[in-house]
């Protein structure tokens, strides 16, 4: 059903399909999208994760730069527990914080 739903999202579903189509199966279709979505976002963060800051940023900006990353790596936590759990799961799922400490 996962491939399924791959080809409905990337081509689409015409007004004949949708009358047929399970609930289940348009919940998987919209989950597609939206992972690809968030694909895209998460690569971009461990992208900008992966720079180095440079040593010529004077201390006040290097210290803004750093409170930055510990946002955006929060924010890959957050987008990998997305794309990587199921609903039961996410309940559960540690913060940033407990997984750093």
């Amino acid at each position: 059903m996962i491939y399924d739903a791959y080809l409905a999202a990337r081509r689409g579903l015409g007004m004949d399909e949708m009358r047929y189509i399970t609930p289940l199966f348009a919940e998987a279709v919209r989950f597609t999208v939206y992972a690809e979505k968030l694909a895209v976002m998460l690569a971009e963060a461990r992208s900008a994760l992966a720079m180095d800051i440079p040593d010529s940023i004077p201390g006040t900006a290097r210290m803004r730069m750093l409170a930055l990353r510990v946002k955006l790596r929060e924010q890959v936590h957050d987008i990998e527990y997305e794309l990587c759990l199921r609903d039961d799961e996410r309940e559960r799922a540690p913060e940033p914080e407990a997984v750093a400490g």
